[in-house]
């Protein structure tokens, strides 16, 4: 599965400016929440790709095993609402224009991702507007 963030959606961030982490609280939807839900019942036979695309010409990626880094990818109740909370250690978000995370089972990768999760369309949001937020913090 890939959650894509890009484009007008509402996006809280929690920064820590002094480890330069970042949390992105997503709010689901109910089908969103329910494929989370189900998705995340097997979070420890998967692997969570994050991409950080920046200006288009700069990519940082790292791998997170989840079952080592469970604290990195959370899904959250909060009464009636599901919040997947993705957690970005020590990255330079500066200048980015796209979040991507994606998730599969062992035998798919990034490149070539395993067809048995097919929830490409799971959420796509709108971060532009939050850059400006994230750098104000910054300072």
């Amino acid at each position: 599965w890939t959650i894509i963030l890009s484009g007008a959606a509402d996006i809280n961030y929690e920064w820590e400016q002094t480890i330069s982490d970042i949390t992105i609280t997503i709010p689901l939807n109910e089908q969103q929440a329910a494929v989370a839900s189900a998705l995340h019942v097997n979070f420890t036979s998967t692997e969570v790709y994050i991409q950080l695309t920046a200006d288009q010409s700069h990519v940082i990626q790292f791998y997170k095993e989840i079952e080592k880094q469970k604290s990195k990818v959370q899904l959250k109740k909060q009464g009636s609402v599901t919040f997947l909370l993705v957690h970005i250690v020590k990255q330079t978000l500066e200048n980015w224009d796209q979040l991507e995370v994606s998730c599969d089972e062992r035998e798919g990768t990034p490149d070539n991702p395993s067809t048995s999760l097919n929830c490409q369309d799971f959420i796509v949001l709108n971060n532009r507007d939050c850059v400006t937020s994230v750098e104000n913090k910054k300072r």
